[in-house]
């Protein structure tokens, strides 16, 4: 029974102590705010818009080059 008494002694002693808080009032910046919101609503669109853009400008030259390359009886072939 004289543990508790101690213990409460020990918890007045901290409560006694100041606790010192500073908030800083956080400036409001408008665009800052409108560019994060774009930048994470087009993040993964974007990203999936650039590469869907290069895989068919891909695409499209390694068409156009093979059938540059080709023979006409090649490509009178392909085009059947």
């Amino acid at each position: 029974m004289t543990f508790v008494p101690l213990m409460i002694a020990a918890m007045v002693a901290r409560l006694q102590e100041p606790v010192f808080i500073d908030i800083k009032p956080v400036p409001k910046d408008d665009v800052a705010g409108l560019a994060d919101v774009l930048i994470g609503a087009l993040g993964l669109s974007g990203a999936l818009l650039v590469a869907a853009a290069v895989a068919g400008l891909g695409l499209g030259f390694l068409i156009f080059w093979l059938r540059a390359r080709s023979t006409p009886d090649q490509r009178s072939a392909i085009d059947r």
